[in-house]
């Protein structure tokens, strides 16, 4: 088969679909400040959240979930503002937190896909979905693989045999039906859950650690990962 990285659409391959968008702004006051926003998604399921958000309107610099500017510290207070969320079956919840003396208006963007267990038609995002379809000028992931597992304490593993180490992204949900969101770092850190994480291999993805996690939600792209 002809490298379908060559091609900036594959009919071999799907695309990602984006079921839900919302975008807003909250205020963040100063030291150890938090703001939370419920963003509600109007769907039948819990879906696949994730967002960027910045500190200036225009995103210029902007940030994962999980992420956010931080002075070089180890110490959890020192670590500027961080931004999180999650979803369930009624919201997308974002939470802000700022460690720093200075207040800021957090903006942020949240998108949603499907998980591989939703068999359902859905509905166009919005009428800015009518706005864009393709840009020739830009590549597309190529989603060679997606799925729902059960995870346990022990390690748990899923082919996809590339060769090399593709991008992942992977969703955990919780017992109680909360989906989180991947981190920009490759792995998942939620002090309230402990410690969990995934690898990426030439032949694997691998989970460990996930004994208060009940599944992974995962998504394996023929395109090689970004720093590969």
């Amino acid at each position: 088969m002809t490298n379908p990285n060559n091609f900036l659409v594959n009919s071999d391959y799907p695309q990602d679909k984006v079921i839900f968008l919302a975008s807003g702004s909250t205020s963040l006051g100063s030291y150890f400040s938090a703001a939370s926003v419920n963003v509600p998604h109007g769907l039948t399921f819990t879906p696949l959240p994730r967002m960027v958000w910045s500190t200036t309107p225009d995103f210029s610099v902007c940030y994962e979930a999980g992420s956010g500017p931080a002075p070089q510290s180890v110490l959890r207070w020192n670590l500027g503002i961080t931004g999180d969320l999650y979803a369930n079956s009624t919201n997308i919840r974002l939470d802000f937190t700022n460690f720093i003396s200075t207040s800021y208006t957090i903006y942020y963007r949240v998108f949603c896909f499907a998980p591989s267990d939703i068999t359902i038609d859905i509905d166009s995002t919005s009428s800015l979905a009518d706005n864009f379809i393709l840009n020739s000028q830009q590549n597309y992931l190529k989603l060679l693989s997606s799925g729902k597992i059960a995870l346990t304490s022990n390690t748990v593993t899923v082919d996809h045999n590339l060769g090399y180490i593709p991008q992942v992204d992977v969703w955990t949900q919780v017992t109680s039906g909360e989906i989180y969101p991947p981190q920009s770092n490759g792995s998942t850190l939620y002090p309230s859950f402990g410690l969990t994480g995934y690898v990426v291999t030439t032949t694997q993805l691998i989970f460990y650690g996930y004994s208060s996690r009940s599944f992974g939600h995962y998504r394996i792209y023929i395109d090689k990962a970004y720093n590969d």
